[in-house]
């Protein structure tokens, strides 16, 4: 399949989500995280070999961004922080890439996503993540700015509008001991936009 671009993709994606599956901490997984960084790793062998000749490709860089975030997640999970960050800023780096070559609402809350996971290792309360409160923040602010961009694309989009609520959530645990006030802003900000989900969300 070497000289086929999209089969190579769909290869890539499945190694992705196999990896995902044997043991991202952000979703359902297996606990084999060893498994998980050999598939990912494979699936990210993919991606580089391609895009490396695709470089605008907004497909192939949705590839190699949630190759490095869900690395980064894994390594996260097993409290390997150097490791973690790493993978998780070449994956925001990436995304930085595609987001002004789509507006495929799904893709854009892909980006997002990578950017809240990196505001987690950064600082995010009650895990091993590295306390860095003004890093994180920066990260969980980008998280909002990007799902404000995709809903004024999709002004539907569900995922990006919880996305928004749950970051405005995690900047309210930031900040709840060193600024309380600015905290509780946060926290009514992130009611409000759950209130505002549709009934089945």
């Amino acid at each position: 399949s070497s000289n086929d671009p999209e089969l190579q993709l769909e290869m890539g994606q499945a190694f992705r989500q196999l990896g995902e599956l044997q043991g991202d901490p952000y979703v359902q997984n297996l606990n084999d995280t060893q498994g998980a960084l050999q598939n990912l790793a494979k699936s990210k062998a993919i991606a580089d070999k391609v895009a490396a000749h695709r470089p605008k490709d907004a497909g192939w860089l949705r590839l190699a961004g949630m190759t490095e975030q869900d690395t980064g997640e894994v390594y996260f999970g097993m409290a390997q922080m150097k490791e973690a960050v790493e993978h998780m800023q070449a994956s925001v780096s990436l995304f930085d890439s595609l987001v002004p070559l789509t507006r495929n609402p799904a893709w854009l809350a892909d980006a997002a996503s990578s950017y809240g996971s990196l505001g987690d290792i950064y600082g995010q309360p009650g895990t091993s993540s590295l306390k860095d409160v003004p890093k994180a923040t920066a990260q969980y602010t980008r998280v909002i700015e990007l799902d404000q961009m995709t809903l004024q694309i999709a002004p539907d989009a569900t995922r990006s509008r919880r996305g928004m609520a749950l970051m405005q959530m995690k900047l309210g645990d930031l900040l709840r001991h060193a600024d309380p006030a600015k905290a509780l802003d946060y926290f009514d900000q992130a009611i409000l936009a759950l209130d505002a989900l549709p009934p089945d969300d």
